[in-house]
């Protein structure tokens, strides 16, 4: 047997020793915590500096956004509703974007009154600048549906579709760069 073979297999073999032989630190023990506890919660969306979940929520009989501030706990609602869903925070923290009955708004975080961005929308995220929105729209036409993506200036509402999608629902629109 060659001998620098023979050294590069006893090598790996005292490395594969070594490895088992040594002490492992003991593993730690993970906690959930539960954020919301109403039971009729959904659609987190975590602001980007962390403090804060903007959520939907039913709980009291109609369904809008709610803010939850982590480090206190408290939770207040942020929308009027009814049927308001799909809350994204703004990259710099001031907005909350949101859709209610087929229409984009955004609403101050901190509180006030929404303002409407875009019409005939089904779901929108934010550019990572905040200036824009991407979209998703759905478009029924008998048995036949397509879905339309595109783009949307916040300051005056002027839109773009990009790509139209048919025989497709999409939904969840991601930020884009």
């Amino acid at each position: 047997m060659n001998p620098a073979l023979f050294a590069l297999a006893g090598a790996v073999l005292g490395g594969a020793l070594t490895a088992m032989l040594l002490p492992r630190p003991n593993a730690e023990s993970v906690t959930l915590h539960a954020l919301t506890f109403s039971g009729d919660d959904r659609e987190p969306s975590v602001s980007p500096d962390g403090r804060t979940v903007a959520f939907a929520s039913g709980r009291d009989g109609k369904v809008r956004i709610w803010l939850k501030q982590l480090e206190s706990g408290s939770e207040t609602a942020l929308t009027p509703g009814p049927l308001d869903h799909s809350p994204r925070f703004s990259p710099n923290n001031a907005w909350v974007l949101y859709i209610h009955d087929h229409s984009a708004y955004r609403v101050p975080s901190l509180g006030g009154e929404p303002r409407k961005l875009l019409d005939n929308v089904d779901d929108a995220n934010w550019s990572p600048d905040g200036s824009q929105l991407v979209f998703t729209r759905v478009l029924h036409d008998g048995p036949k549906m397509a879905t339309e993506a595109g783009t949307a200036s916040v300051a005056d509402g002027t839109s773009r579709v990009a790509h139209r999608f048919e025989d497709r629902e999409l939904a969840e629109p991601a930020r884009f760069s």
